[in-house]
């Protein structure tokens, strides 16, 4: 993939930042994992905010952080209800009298940023074995993977082709999670797709039977893991 193109794609996911939601969300004492790229360094910082305006966040630094004003930054945070991740730029680096606090960075307000609702707007990445039954054909197993998964549906990747409407039985494990999954889906899309010298079939399901407890227990394995993923 082009960088232009992954450019556009990351471009696609941002939104513009609202000034209500901003000065509710992003408070002071907000913990906030703070990135910057390889060539100012290439280190993660986990950091606080200690104040911010229409204009401005400030966050606590390090004594022996080297990065100068006009480096970019990737900020991300969660609160209860989401995940938020945007890039900005710092504009000022100043010693203070606390010495515990270290240098108070400044950084500048973003225009848009990526906001990854908790639960219901979210779909990750993760590939993991999937057991498949037809439920015409309960007695015929197929062995499919997970591509990526949300809390209502999940895309698979198999060698049998289904059609739309196709209801399935599904039984998987998320890795790292001891208790296994048992739902019931159906089919609502599917696409041919190459990998080497054969196809592969995908196709889209939405979790139609999946008990209350197990889906609010899904939901909250892959809230975890996503932010995880972004706070890394």
């Amino acid at each position: 993939m082009s960088t232009d193109k992954k450019k556009t794609d990351r471009m696609a996911d941002m939104e513009k930042v609202n000034p209500q939601l901003w000065e509710r969300v992003l408070q002071p004492d907000q913990l906030i994992r703070i990135r910057f790229p390889k060539e100012d360094g290439g280190f993660a910082l986990d950091s606080k905010v200690l104040a911010l305006d229409r204009n401005t966040v400030y966050s606590a630094g390090l004594e022996d952080l080297t990065v100068n004003p006009g480096a970019l930054a990737q900020i991300s945070f969660f609160t209860e209800k989401a995940i938020y991740s945007f890039v900005t730029r710092l504009i000022e680096r100043r010693p203070v009298d606390e010495p515990l606090i270290g240098p108070l960075l400044a950084f500048e307000k973003p225009v848009a940023w990526k906001r990854i609702q908790r639960r219901s707007d979210f779909r990750l990445e993760w590939h993991f074995p999937v057991n498949v039954r037809f439920l015409s054909h309960p007695d015929d197993l197929f062995k499919a993977r997970n591509v990526n998964i949300s809390a209502s549906g999940m895309l698979l990747a198999m060698e049998r082709y289904p059609s739309i409407g196709d209801k399935l039985s599904l039984d998987f494990n998320l890795p790292g999670e001891d208790d296994p999954f048992h739902a019931e889906a159906e089919v609502i899309r599917q696409a041919v797709r190459q990998e080497g010298d054969r196809e592969l079939f995908q196709f889209a399901i939405r979790l139609t039977l999946l008990n209350d407890r197990d889906r609010d227990r899904l939901a909250q394995i892959l809230w975890k893991k996503t932010r995880e993923r972004i706070m890394k």
